[in-house]
Formats: C-alpha cells, structure tokens, sequence
C-alpha cells in the first residue's frame, strides 16, 4: 500500500534507519525476504548489511571479506616463498628465583622451510637496544639465521621497534607483519 500511495516518489532514509533496516532483514534471511514485499530489493538489504558489517571491523582494522578475496592467499604465498621465509616471535615466561617471580621474554627464529629455530636472545627487559643486538645477531653475514633469507614474518608485538625493523630492510629482509589480532 506504501508502496501504491508513494507513486515514482523515493523515501530517503538515514544511515541509523537504513542499519535498522539491515539488520532486521539479515533477521529475515533472503528466502523470507524475497516471500514479502518490500520498499528495497532483497539484495539491496543485504548489501546495507554487509557494509555495516564492513564498517564495524575496519573500526577494529580488520580487512572486510571482500578484500581479503582479492588478496594472495596464505598458503599459496607461502607455499611460493617457502625457502626464503622465516617467522619470529616473542614470547614471555615467568621463572621463580631466589629473588621471587621473574618474567622473561624469549625472541626466536625459525626458518619455515627446515623447522630450524633458532632463540636470539633471552632477557627481562626486551628495549630496542636488546631487538637491535638481536637484529644484528640474526643478520650477521656469516652465522645469522636470515642470512639468504629474504621475508620475515613477524606480528605487531611493539617489542619489534622501528629501529629493528629499519635494520632488517636495510640487510635486504623484507619485514611481513599479521594483521591485527592474528590468528584470529
């Protein structure tokens, strides 16, 4: 009846009424949808839907679905890149001494193509000064772990400062970091 009385007329709705629409039609689903007869096409409320969804993740800077499409997949990158990759991480443990509890955090490599791992360094105050003899260590032209090795993987931990990762550019490693939030 709306839809009569309206004539050529278009509503113009906000964007807090077209999410409420958005939602309650992702409710609906596209089968109940498409059983009803309403003011926007059963894809138009979808799509309202998706870039809603959209919006909220890249709030949370997480690529929305269709991006993450039109990029290389995981695996395929790494299947193609196997032998020149390596991952690091840093992780933290706690130790009891004779001076109480003791937090440690423990920077290591590995090379994904043989599983070799190698620990860079071990300490309880992991500053840029420490990343920095780390980095230098792994890049030694002689013994590093990355010696040959042209990508490393690393998370977004701020232990992995700017100085650090300046220096593996500059030895020629090309610094690969997750998304936010890996793995999830």
């Amino acid at each position: 009846m709306l839809k009569a009385k309206l004539g050529g007329w278009k509503l113009a709705f906000t964007d807090t009424e077209r999410r409420r629409l958005a939602i309650r039609a992702k409710a609906l689903g596209r089968k109940l949808l498409g059983e009803i007869d309403t003011l926007f096409t059963p894809d138009t409320l979808l799509r309202w839907h998706r870039e809603l969804v959209a919006h909220v993740l890249r709030e949370n800077g997480i690529d929305p679905a269709p991006l993450q499409g039109k990029r290389t997949q995981w695996s395929t990158f790494l299947k193609a890149r196997w032998k020149i990759l390596v991952a690091s991480h840093i992780f933290s443990i706690e130790v009891w001494r004779l001076s109480g509890l003791t937090t440690y955090d423990v920077l290591f490599f590995i090379q994904l193509s043989t599983r070799t791992v190698k620990i860079a360094g071990i300490t309880t105050n992991p500053d840029a000064a420490w990343m920095l003899q780390s980095g230098h260590n792994m890049t030694h032209m002689k013994s590093g772990l990355l010696l040959g090795k042209r990508k490393l993987i690393i998370d977004r931990d701020t232990k992995y400062c700017k100085d650090f990762r300046q220096l593996l550019k500059q030895s020629g490693t090309t610094i690969i970091r997750l998304p936010p939030r890996s793995p999830n």
